[in-house]
């Protein structure tokens, strides 16, 4: 081979080298801009998170799942897309809702969830109260309806066993135990009266106990710790605000010190309050208790419904009016930031009615009264595949 022949083939070599790095450096700053368009890299606390395709490397991506709230009014129950604000009616025209946790997967609509369905407390014209295992994709139908002894039933969890559910019979104080997914009574513990007005239940760790909000009416709002092998109260805290609503347990695991702390509503002053606790479970009368204002609600609405999600409290926020007036209600649901104890955002619910219920089922069946991971990756049964999304239709305004 010839001199100029080896300089030429060395020449060409040096080309293709050259372009190759250039087409390297233009795909990784392509995939870089893919990466800032998309969010990778970090989301704000109040939603927002990435979901699209950069389509170069797609094993990288992170597709973030639909964010859903689960809203019981008392006129419907629907999901809420806290990016977007869509609205997606899962259910309505049973009465009142209230309660939610999911339910076993259907072989005909798939993901199911159970809620409270009863009437209004205000002259009332039936006094049946239900259990609805409703299709979790916005059908309407109804799996399954089990008929429950409660009187104006205020909240149905399930424990954090998953094999028993609670139900707060408020008008009566008591509270009924069944079994799940069986849905049999097993027993009623008469641990409150009337007066009490118990509107909330927040499972302990141990499934034998239990945390009992009780609204107290026109007295402060207490936190009863109880023991639901014995039916009895193990110890009481009160000072929680006025008419109170809500306890969500702020650490996943038992603490070996330090207090138990809880994010409350204090609905009668329009307050979001964090409740630190000391002497659970210590068989003490009254257990020691601290509260500090997270958020105030101004000018003043009726808070009622608390979910918590990472650093976001989602919680409900409806127009002040009397029991006669609060199927007509104008309600929102307001995001609030737990870390700069500021609002994030707001939504106002179409239709009317007082928001009772915020959850997230297709999360955990905790969701209701345990913080959950800012993740938002559904982990019940029924919920893992997407398809129940999939048939959602937008509500149109």
């Amino acid at each position: 081979m010839t001199s100029s022949a080896v300089l030429s083939s060395r020449a060409g070599c040096a080309l293709q080298v050259l372009f190759l790095v250039a087409l390297t450096l233009v795909q990784v700053s392509h995939q870089e801009e893919d990466a800032r368009t998309c969010g990778i890299e970090g989301t704000d606390p109040s939603g927002g998170a990435a979901s699209c395709s950069t389509g170069t490397d797609t094993t990288a991506t992170k597709v973030a799942p639909q964010r859903l709230l689960l809203l019981c009014t008392h006129s419907r129950v629907l999901w809420l897309d806290v990016d977007t604000r869509q609205e997606f009616t899962v259910h309505e025209g049973r009465g009142v809702y209230y309660g939610a946790f999911p339910g076993e997967p259907d072989p005909e609509v798939g993901a199911t969830i159970w809620v409270m369905s009863r009437p209004h407390n205000f002259r009332a014209k039936t006094s049946e109260e239900l259990l609805l295992n409703i299709a979790a994709d916005g059908s309407g139908k109804i799996v399954r309806a089990v008929e429950v002894a409660s009187k104006f039933a205020h909240d149905a969890v399930r424990d954090q066993s998953g094999s028993r559910v609670l139900v707060a019979s408020t008008e009566d104080g008591k509270v009924i135990e069944m079994t799940y997914p069986a849905m049999v009574t097993t027993k009623v513990h008469q641990m409150f009266g009337k007066k009490n007005h118990l509107n909330t239940i927040s499972p302990g760790r141990d499934n034998d106990t239990a945390w009992f909000l009780l609204h107290g009416k026109r007295d402060p709002s207490t936190l009863v710790f109880g023991n639901l092998t014995t039916g009895t109260r193990v110890s009481t805290s009160a000072g929680l605000g006025k008419e109170a609503h809500g306890a969500v347990q702020m650490e996943s695991e038992a603490k070996t010190t330090g207090p138990e702390k809880f994010l409350v509503l204090s609905s009668g002053d329009s307050t979001l309050m964090e409740i630190a606790l000391d002497g659970r479970g210590g068989g003490a009368e009254d257990a020691a208790m601290s509260s500090r204002k997270i958020w105030v609600q101004q000018p003043p609405e009726f808070l009622k419904g608390l979910c918590v999600i990472g650093q976001v409290a989602y919680l409900g926020s409806s127009s002040i009016m009397g029991r006669q007036g609060r199927q007509n209600a104008q309600a929102s649901l307001v995001a609030v930031d737990l870390k700069t104890q500021k609002e994030l955002w707001r939504h106002s619910v179409q239709g009317k009615g007082l928001l009772n219920y915020v959850s997230t089922p297709q999360l955990s069946w905790t969701s209701s009264y345990l913080r959950q991971s800012d993740e938002w990756l559904p982990q019940s049964a029924g919920f893992l595949d997407g398809a129940w999304i999939s048939k959602l239709k937008t509500v149109r305004v």
